[in-house]
């Protein structure tokens, strides 16, 4: 999936995904200008990183399947910070 150009996008938060013992990327949450919501990562594919990115739905799903209620609650955080933005005059 393409992004659009970054101009258009309105960067919300980050969080840290561990994704093995040495390997914890950040997942940069992303506002689209349709409001919806992606976290983009940058993973090592071969040779070099390649950027993913996936609904908020998918990371959520990943840290309960694999316990990290850490993640979870940041994750919950950021989606609040972003709706108390919204809800502001």
């Amino acid at each position: 999936m393409s992004l659009p150009a970054p101009a258009r996008l309105r960067q919300l938060g980050r969080v840290r995904v561990p994704l093995t013992l040495g390997h914890a990327p950040w997942a940069t949450l992303y506002e689209l200008p349709d409001h919806r919501l992606l976290f983009c990562l940058r993973l090592w594919e071969a040779d070099r990183p390649v950027r993913r990115c996936v609904g908020t739905s998918t990371l959520l799903a990943y840290a309960r399947r694999s316990g990290l209620a850490h993640l979870e609650s940041e994750i919950r955080e950021l989606l609040a910070r972003r709706e108390e933005g919204r809800a502001a005059p």
